[in-house]
């Protein structure tokens, strides 16, 4: 196992923990486990590198075990991550309960994706499209509560539809992905991503730069491994920076800005706001109350009726305390963007207009309804543009 001093102390600042393991890269064809920490950005910090003989319990719950010891060694407190990122493997989750037990333990929404999609392989193309599609639906419930109920309505429509395999395929998603990994959708932790996307494409990075994609001999895969880390230890600091508030980009405030000047009227009632979503022009104190009734499941609806009212409204919530410092941090939404990156235009504008944060003019330049192009803007425009 290699690191650095400075690689621990930045893992300390986190609290979202990801393991991988990764394969090719030296003669012996020993797995590679990583294990490293992400902030509020989605930013990946290495912190371990480590060289296994194999990839089963003992292995991860070594690997953590020395990341906590070594951690807490050198910062000199404590160290408890509040989630363990990876993939559905059962060997990752014990690891993380043997030395993690009060972190919850995430599974990376893509694996679960590409193990139903190729359990579904065969069947026909558009109950195969329909499961998906309800799939990644469910995948973006809010709140624990809105999962569970939203998950026991589609096992309910695909058993009551003409699909001939939907019986055998409720009871192997019920058993595999609500009860034993149940932590792939995007309401299970809002502070944490959804993926491991982040530590995939790192160890895509290691084998272009480093490795050059070839299997290394002992030695020199052992010259290898000392500069990458060092690499790693001299990038912290100085190119990247650990952020712990996610990030306000220009887009954003752009998007932000539009949507206060065009007005759409929104419902408040006490610390929520009932948002309309899409074209919508505005909600009512009768559809917020309808919203509130079927997510909370006291009106029964079929599956269909309850993704209809989940994505025509989005609810903004605050949860600040009375007498503390108000951020932007205190907002949340169910809208998408927010589930996917802690941050929306409706949380964005909310914090506009409770003066926490100003825009910026360049945020201002953009024509209503049209976007942002993507790219840094320019710095200068042509002369006499007006």
């Amino acid at each position: 196992m290699l690191t650095t001093r400075s690689l621990l102390v930045a893992a300390a600042a986190a609290d979202v923990i990801h393991v991988d393991a990764t394969y090719k890269l030296n003669w012996q064809g020993y797995p590679v486990l990583i294990a490293g920490v992400t902030d509020a950005a989605s930013q990946f910090f290495p912190c371990i590198f480590a060289v296994m003989t194999s990839e089963k319990e003992g292995d991860y719950t070594s690997l953590l075990r020395v990341m906590k010891d070594e951690v807490e060694k050198a910062t000199q407190q404590t160290f408890a991550p509040r989630v363990v990122m990876g993939d559905c493997a059962e060997a990752v989750t014990r690891a993380a309960e043997a030395v993690f037990p009060d972190a919850a333990r995430r599974v990376c929404w893509f694996h679960v994706k590409k193990a139903i999609d190729g359990r579904l392989r065969g069947e026909d193309k558009e109950w195969r499209g329909m499961v998906l599609g309800d799939l990644e639906k469910v995948q973006l419930s809010a709140t624990p509560e809105q999962f569970d109920h939203s998950f026991d309505l589609m096992c309910e429509r695909w058993l009551s539809s003409s699909w001939p395999s939907a019986c055998d395929f409720v009871t192997y998603i019920r058993t595999q992905y609500r009860t034993k990994n149940s932590g792939w959708f995007e309401g299970f932790d809002l502070r944490s991503p959804s993926t491991n996307n982040a530590i995939e494409s790192f160890n895509g990075q290691i084998k272009a730069r480093h490795t050059i994609r070839e299997r290394a001999p002992v030695g020199r895969f052992l010259r290898t491994a000392l500069d990458m880390v060092s690499e790693w230890a001299a990038e912290h600091g100085e190119r990247r920076v650990f952020q712990s508030d996610p990030p306000v980009h220009l887009s954003v405030q752009t998007a932000a800005w539009q949507w206060i000047t065009k007005g759409q009227r929104c419902f408040t009632s006490g610390a929520r706001t009932y948002v309309p979503a899409g074209d919508r022009e505005s909600v009512s104190r009768d559809e917020a109350l309808h919203y509130d009734e079927v997510m909370s499941g006291s009106t029964p609806v079929t599956f269909g009726e309850l993704m209809q009212v989940r994505f025509s409204t989005w609810l903004m919530e605050d949860r600040g305390g009375e007498g503390t410092e108000r951020s932007i941090r205190d907002l949340t939404c169910t809208c998408p963007p927010y589930l996917k990156k802690s941050m929306c235009k409706h949380v964005v504008a909310a914090a506009i207009t409770a003066g926490w944060i100003m825009v910026s003019e360049r945020a201002k330049d953009v024509p209503l309804g049209q976007k942002r192009k993507r790219g840094r803007p320019a710095l200068a425009r042509p002369a006499l543009l007006h």
